[in-house]
């Protein structure tokens, strides 16, 4: 694969961004995206590798991280990560950790879309 070159695989190519998100290589991490790719983040909406970029940059101010991954799931071209993450921003809302859900839609060996949210959690699931 050339240096620059994103995995085929649309769940080696989810992997290799987590990867890059969890070093906080911001550059790595733009080059998973298409140039006209969309980021949905709560109620904010990033267009574009410029914005794209700048979100990035603000979560790893934030000092986001993953403290694990749950689950990977592929189907087609959908590729869908559960986690739980963990910022100083959390810390400050008196929240340690933040389960969440990412969607990413892969086309052509890029992220063309991604929407992240929170992950419900029902806490009599399992009673």
């Amino acid at each position: 694969m050339e240096p620059n070159a994103m995995p085929p695989d649309p769940k080696a190519l989810v992997q290799s961004y987590l990867d890059a998100a969890q070093t906080r290589d911001v550059a790595a991490c733009v080059r998973h995206y298409a140039t006209d790719a969309t980021l949905t983040f709560m109620s904010g909406v990033f267009e574009g590798a410029a914005a794209i970029e700048e979100w990035h940059k603000e979560r790893f101010a934030a000092n986001m991280r993953f403290v694990r991954i749950d689950s990977i799931k592929v189907k087609g071209e959908v590729v869908t990560v559960d986690a739980v993450i963990t910022s100083d921003r959390l810390k400050a809302w008196k929240l340690g950790s933040l389960g969440g859900r990412a969607t990413f839609r892969v086309r052509d060996g890029q992220i063309k879309e991604t929407s992240f949210g929170m992950r419900l959690h029902n806490p009599l699931e399992g009673w």
